[in-house]
């Protein structure tokens, strides 16, 4: 999946502001710096998401609930913060969402990892 994306995310972060400007029209430049600050999200949760099924599969629905208070929790933080200027909010939700979802992945594979030692 990392290299279905890695293109299209490239192509966002180089030139997002001049393609929105050239689609949507030049009202849409702001648009598209916020997809530029964005697409890393995006991009991690395309790769991690898919992983969602590890942890039912695997009997771990407590430890994926655990992040899923978490990730809710540090999500609600953010709208705490409403007099945040909007670059600033979207880059704190983009460091956010990439830190969170890092977490995932690695608490996937542990999950993984932990599952095949159990097999041996």
């Amino acid at each position: 999946l990392i290299l279905l994306a890695t293109p299209v995310f490239v192509v966002v972060v180089i030139a997002a502001p001049t393609l929105f400007e050239w689609v949507f029209g030049t009202q849409w430049i702001d648009a598209g710096i916020y997809a530029r600050i964005l697409v890393l999200s995006f991009l991690v949760k395309f790769v991690v998401s898919p992983l969602s099924m590890t942890f039912p599969a695997l009997n771990a629905v407590r430890l994926s609930s655990r992040w899923q208070l978490a990730y809710f929790a540090s999500m609600m933080s953010l709208f705490l913060l409403v007099k945040l200027p909007i670059l600033l909010f979207f880059s704190l939700y983009c460091f956010l969402e990439f830190f969170m979802y890092l977490l995932y992945l690695w608490m996937a594979w542990r999950t993984i990892k932990r599952y095949e030692l159990s097999l041996v």
